[in-house]
């Protein structure tokens, strides 16, 4: 059996010496978490900023075809063929446009 790496520093909440690499490593996990829900937080901020600032420049028209775009992209990304993307489309512009699918 082999033996576990060694700790960079001790944990925090677990002082007992075969579970410290474990500990160690969660701590490193959830601090990363933090970091990442951080950058997370500044980036939906500045997206709300440069949203505001095209709404105030007069740029609605550029602001939904974008939404419209991304709500594709969305699409694309999870569907597995294209027949599928194709029905998506088409109730998703139906919907827009009040029809019946």
């Amino acid at each position: 059996m082999g033996t576990t790496p060694k700790v960079d520093k001790k944990p925090k909440y677990n002082q007992n010496k075969p579970f410290e690499w474990v500990d160690s490593q969660w701590e490193k996990f959830m601090t990363e978490q933090k970091e990442l829900k951080e950058e997370i937080l500044n980036l939906e901020m500045k997206n709300a900023d440069l949203r505001d600032r095209l709404v105030r420049n007069g740029d609605e028209v550029w602001l939904e075809n974008h939404d419209n775009w991304m709500e594709l992209n969305k699409l694309t990304f999870n569907t597995p063929n294209n027949m599928e993307l194709g029905k998506k489309v088409r109730t998703m512009v139906w919907e827009k446009n009040g029809e019946d699918s």
